[in-house]
């Protein structure tokens, strides 16, 4: 097609326009008309095809002097024309194209690529244009072709402007962005409030301003896709509008070597708290969140706000002294001051550890209820068995065993358990620890292949 024009939205055109509006005219010269003609006075190189083709167009130009410096531009171009305006030096190269020696281009032409406004000194002499950007490939072409149109306008100069674009790009790519580097460019008389980053989809630049605004290099740019490759222009914005695009640039987001957000020296894909730094890794209760983001640590459904053991399991919440403190995390359970490592009586308050427990049997009598059912005998239960004892040892234990087993306590304790989790709690009610594997494993064979009762395995763990 002879006459393709690349049109910038109007929308886009008109924001452009309303925004430039905040500067004041200070030079208008015009109405001018011009007759952009497809002939031998108007042809002239103005562009190149995306194949770097020569294009020649049908042109009209006016020679124009400012009086005054300023920030100059056309405007009321006529609605709906095919051609485009254009300012140049009047020492234009007719070897290169137009619009790349252009000192302003219309917004239609390009969509930013180009600055629509030029800084122009009083008395210096000027080009304003009117250009098809489409035609023919030769001279001669465009010379046979006799298209034409008429176009009026304004050449209007302002006290400041839209400002220059950045130079000096360099960007550094940092986890899903970029830290981008740059020199501003002139500001135009009114101060630069911000800048735009924008991409290429294939078929035009789309810019997204920097939020919060920032107007000091460098800048940042994120939430870009680690290693995908993106590349870039940016503009600068202030009241009149924004710059033309600055060069492109190119990087590569980078994902760390290593991502680890809350900075522990523990790579987020392992650590059980990726939010709360833990070096340590504690995790009391196996359940793979560590016990600094845990809110049960010990896993036993009380949470640890409230959790009188909260790196020990006990759902029971049994405190036998109510000292705040629950028995399977207290040295104290009876609270007599004596550590119930060697407390004769650790469930019953006995601060001068005096014997009157009938003597070893007796002492076996209370160590087998408390390794059992978590507490010691009534003192006539305790005589009873301790006299059972004494009289016949083998006899003495085995009713004992018998009569703990089927007991009310221990049918209210053992309810529903597995053998396991009954051999982790005698452990529990003597040692306030859970069985190791091993001697888990070993007491559950036992029990099984019937060598000894679950009272026995209880009194032998009490004896270890």
């Amino acid at each position: 097609m002879k006459r393709s024009l690349v049109l910038l939205s109007f929308s886009l055109l008109s924001l452009f326009n309303a925004s430039v509006s905040k500067a004041a005219e200070i030079n208008s010269v015009g109405p001018i008309t011009l007759t952009p003609t497809y002939n031998v006075g108007g042809c002239a190189l103005v562009t190149r095809s995306n194949n770097g083709a020569d294009v020649y167009g049908g042109t009209d130009r006016r020679l124009f002097i400012p009086n005054t410096d300023g920030y100059y531009s056309i405007k009321d171009y006529t609605s709906g024309a095919a051609s485009i305006w254009l300012i140049t030096d009047e020492a234009f190269d007719p070897n290169q194209t137009l619009v790349d020696q252009a000192l302003a281009v219309d917004l239609r032409w390009g969509g930013g690529l180009y600055p629509p406004q030029a800084r122009l000194v009083s008395g210096d002499r000027y080009y304003a244009w009117a250009a098809y950007t489409g035609g023919w490939p030769t001279v001669g072409g465009c010379q046979t072709d006799g298209g034409t149109e008429t176009v009026t306008f304004r050449i209007v100069g302002e006290d400041s402007g839209v400002p220059s674009p950045p130079t000096g790009i360099s960007a550094s790519a940092v986890y899903r962005g970029a830290t981008v580097s740059f020199t501003p460019g002139s500001a135009n008389g009114s101060a630069i409030t911000n800048y735009e980053y924008g991409t290429f989809n294939g078929d035009e630049w789309s810019f997204t301003a920097l939020s919060p605004a920032d107007t000091t290099s460098p800048i940042s740019i994120t939430g870009l896709t680690n290693g995908v490759s993106v590349t870039m222009r940016l503009r600068a914005v202030n009241a009149n509008g924004s710059s033309a695009y600055s060069s492109s640039f190119t990087f590569t987001p980078e994902a760390p070597a290593v991502a680890d957000a809350d900075g522990d020296g523990v790579s987020d894909g392992a650590d059980n708290c990726p939010s709360v730094a833990n070096a340590g890794q504690t995790d009391t209760d196996s359940d793979g969140s560590g016990d600094a983001c845990d809110s049960d640590d010990d896993g036993d459904g009380v949470g640890d706000g409230s959790d009188n053991c909260p790196l020990s399991a006990n759902a029971s919440q049994d405190d036998f002294d109510a000292d705040g403190s629950g028995n399977v995390c207290d040295s104290d359970d009876d609270g007599d001051g004596v550590p119930d490592v060697t407390d004769n009586c650790p469930l019953v308050p006995n601060a001068n550890q005096a014997d009157t427990s009938y003597g070893v049997a007796g002492a076996y009598v209370q160590k087998i209820f408390i390794a059992f059912v978590g507490r010691p005998p009534a003192p006539s239960g305790l005589r009873y068995y301790a006299d059972l004892i004494s009289t016949n040892a083998i006899t003495g234990k085995l009713i004992l065993f018998d009569d703990l087993f089927y007991g009310a306590d221990a049918t209210s304790i053992y309810a529903g358990m597995t053998l396991h989790d009954r051999i982790n709690q005698y452990y529990s009610f003597m040692f306030n620890r859970y069985a190791l594997i091993g001697g888990l494993n070993y007491w559950s064979g036992q029990i099984n292949s019937n060598v000894v009762t679950q009272p026995e395995a209880a009194a032998t763990i009490a004896d270890s």
